[in-house]
C-alpha cells in the first residue's frame, strides 16, 4: 500500500519525522485530499476541490455531495463507503462520511463549518475506530 510521512493536525510537516503505513496513511490521505483547494498545488492547479467557488457562489448541497462521496471513495486504501450524510441549513453544510479501509479499519469524518482562518471557513474533523 505504501507509505509517507505522518503530517501535524495543521498539516504540515513534523520536526520529528514519523512514517505511517496502513489505516493512518488512508485516514491521513482522505483528509488531505479534502482539505486541498483547486489551484492550491502549482505542478496540477486542477487537483483539489473548489471549496473557494462552491461556497462563493453558495453552491447548492446537489452539487456538493456527489463529487465529496466520490473523494472517499476514490482514495487509496478506502475499500468501501459505508455511511454518507449531508446537510444543509441556510448556507452552512455538513457531510458526514464513514468507510471501512482495505487495511480492516474504518474512518469516519465529518466535514463543516469552522472559523474562517483558511479562505472558505470549512475543516475536516476525524475519528477514527476499528472496524
Amino acid at each position: 500500500m505504501g507509505w509517507d510521512l505522518q503530517l501535524t493536525a495543521d498539516g504540515d510537516l513534523p520536526i520529528r519525522q514519523v512514517l505511517i503505513t496502513g489505516d493512518a496513511l488512508t485516514a491521513q490521505r482522505i483528509k488531505v485530499r479534502y482539505q486541498q483547494y483547486a489551484g492550491d498545488w502549482i505542478l496540477d492547479v486542477g487537483q483539489g476541490l473548489p471549496w473557494i467557488t462552491w461556497l462563493g457562489k453558495k453552491t447548492s448541497l446537489e452539487t456538493m455531495s456527489p463529487t465529496l462521496r466520490t473523494v472517499l471513495a476514490t482514495t487509496p486504501g478506502v475499500d468501501t463507503v459505508t455511511d454518507w450524510t449531508s446537510k444543509q441549513s441556510g448556507f452552512t453544510f455538513t457531510f458526514t462520511g464513514s468507510a471501512t479501509l482495505v487495511e480492516g479499519g474504518s474512518v469516519s469524518f465529518q466535514i463543516g463549518p469552522s472559523i474562517p482562518i483558511n479562505g472558505a471557513g470549512y475543516s475536516v474533523e476525524m475519528f477514527f475506530g476499528a472496524a
